[in-house]
């Protein structure tokens, strides 16, 4: 899910508000984070088949989100999502036609 090589280890930040939804349907969202005193930037990319899709696309479209979000609270920002899918407010991933992205065709970059 990570690309390593462009993403250090260390303190990994994601940047909510730069994301970006691909026609194959690919997420990537903008990332940077520091290692040995040295800033990085990069992406995280996610495809549709992998397991955590579903919450990153749900958490690049939470408005209560903040624009960016480290990556030690994400063990947080997972139990809201857990808890959203109990309630019912589902991402709609799972459901939206096949090929056809569940919030329209619109795009952010």
């Amino acid at each position: 899910m990570y690309h390593e090589s462009k993403m250090g280890g260390g303190n990994r930040y994601f940047n909510l508000k730069r994301h970006t939804m691909h026609d194959d349907g690919w997420l990537t969202i903008k990332a940077s984070g520091y290692e040995d005193c040295r800033h990085w930037t990069g992406s995280l990319a996610v495809a549709p088949t992998e397991a955590d899709y579903d919450f990153w696309y749900w958490l690049a479209r939470v408005k209560q989100a903040p624009g960016i979000i480290a990556e030690r609270d994400l063990a947080w920002w997972k139990s809201e999502y857990a808890a959203s899918r109990e309630e019912g407010e589902t991402s709609g991933v799972v459901n939206a036609p096949s090929g056809q992205h569940p919030l329209g065709e619109e795009k952010e970059e």
